[in-house]
């Protein structure tokens, strides 16, 4: 094994240790590698930062400069990976392309500390096959979704049963069928101890499950489709035990809301709103920090009740309701929510808008506090691209997905909106995208930062 090499396993033998990290930097520098040395020094140091940190927007454009230019040098990609994550000066994440197992990102797995591997969905590979990998036992978090409308795969239960899982903390099955999954986990005596657990619904068996043994180290629990009332119930019968539940989609009163209040040590929460009575809620949840809500008013009046200058993600899905069309007042009130975070830390989406959303939203005071906004609109004129390009306002912005078809003239006439330099991550729709739509993308001065753009049709 040579130096290099040496360094790079000692990383992936000790992932949480930034010394090494920070050593290996130096290495590299002495090497001829200074550009691979300041990613690792720069995300080191926004690891440390808050997000309203003055620093952290510099650090962060620095980084993605620097990714823009050296990614596929740093990384083999090819036809494998689907998306990855980089922290502090490395891959940690993994989405692998359906049907691949971790041996065919093997490169990858040698260079960098990867622990947490993300598969389909759907996920197309036997979960029993992952056994004959030998980056397995890095793993501490899976994520995979099984589109069987009756079970799961029986060879899931053998891949948990495996000592090769034994270290895994997180799990997420929240893609396709996950019903009972809990209650068929108990019944395996090798299954690994989870922290983190995700799943598409929860039964009332499942949620007795959490206090099984077999689930004692469980504090952290998510259900796409949200806990009933009662189910909520029995999980708060240890308020204390949680740091994060996800209730997404499940609608739940106001009167049920006010038991997670007891909820002293939850740092995230994902939740639906209906009205304005939840402002009354939540308003001692002191641990908050990450805070995801699915909403049909502007905003839900819970973003009134807790401390936004805590937060270090938000998340806010509006969904348009087509009986009560947005009001001056509802973008009044999200233009105030916007004045109140500390930073770029909002991922905003506006569901099954019509009219012009555009051009209301990119009018608001604070718009600079977004961080990824999501459009997804029934069309998009004309006036709406204009919008887009000549806004100058969108100074945080990272991740921009338009869930709307565009035409190729729109298309190519966006690829010079300055927004577009501090993007990473773009994704929209079209039907009609040809070479001079690509060109217009490639020949595009402010494509400084983009490492992903999708042009899905």
């Amino acid at each position: 094994m040579d130096e290099k090499q040496a360094f790079l396993q000692a990383i992936i033998d000790d992932p949480d240790d930034d010394a090494l990290r920070l050593i290996y930097a130096d290495w590299l520098d002495d090497h001829g590698e200074s550009e691979r040395a300041e990613l690792i020094r720069v995300q080191c140091d926004l690891a440390s930062l808050s997000i309203s940190d003055p620093r952290y927007a510099q650090l962060e454009d620095r980084s993605d400069e620097l990714l823009f230019l050296h990614e596929k040098e740093w990384v083999e990609i090819g036809t494998v990976i689907s998306d990855l994550n980089w922290s502090r000066g490395f891959v940690e994440d993994l989405l692998l392309k359906n049907g691949r197992a971790l041996e065919d990102a093997q490169s990858a797995f040698e260079q960098h500390p990867i622990r947490n591997v993300f598969f389909g969905p759907p996920t197309q590979i036997d979960p029993a096959s992952l056994l004959d990998s030998p980056f397995l036992d890095r793993l501490r978090s899976m994520s995979m979704g099984f589109y069987d409308p009756f079970e799961m795969p029986e060879s899931l239960f053998t891949l948990l049963s495996s000592s090769q899982v034994k270290d895994l903390e997180k799990l997420d099955l929240s893609w396709g069928q996950s019903r009972d999954f809990m209650t068929e986990l108990c019944k395996q005596s090798n299954a690994p101890r989870l922290m983190h657990l995700g799943l598409e619904e929860l039964s009332t068996e499942d949620a007795l499950s959490v206090f099984s043994p077999h689930f004692e180290r469980l504090t952290d629990l998510d259900s796409t489709e949200g806990f009933g009332t009662d189910d909520l119930e029995i999980l708060l019968r240890e308020p204390n035990r949680w740091t994060g539940l996800g209730l997404n989609y499940a609608t739940h009163s106001a009167e049920s809301l006010k038991r997670l209040r007891s909820c002293e040590r939850l740092e995230r929460l994902s939740l639906r709103c209906l009205s304005d009575e939840h402002e009354l809620a939540l308003p001692t949840l002191k641990a908050l920090t990450v805070l995801t809500t699915i909403s049909d008013v502007a905003p839900p009046g819970i973003f009134r009740a807790i401390d936004l200058s805590q937060m270090e993600r938000l998340k806010y899905s509006w969904v348009m309701n087509p009986s009560r069309p947005a009001t001056e007042k509802d973008w009044h009130d999200l233009e105030e929510m916007l004045q109140r975070l500390p930073g770029a830390m909002l991922h905003l989406e506006l569901d099954d808008f019509t009219g012009a959303p555009v051009a209301e939203l990119i009018r608001l005071k604070g718009v600079e506090n977004i961080r990824a906004l999501t459009l997804e609109m029934s069309d998009v004129s004309d006036a709406e691209v204009d919008a887009l390009i000549e806004c100058e306002a969108l100074t945080g912005l990272r991740s921009l997905s338009i869930e709307s078809s565009f035409s190729a003239p729109q298309l190519i006439r966006f690829a010079q909106a300055p927004l577009l330099q501090r993007v990473v991550k773009m994704r929209t729709y079209t039907d009609d995208c040809n070479d001079d739509v690509v060109n217009a993308y490639l020949e595009s001065p402010h494509l400084k930062r983009m490492r992903a753009l999708i042009l899905a049709g």
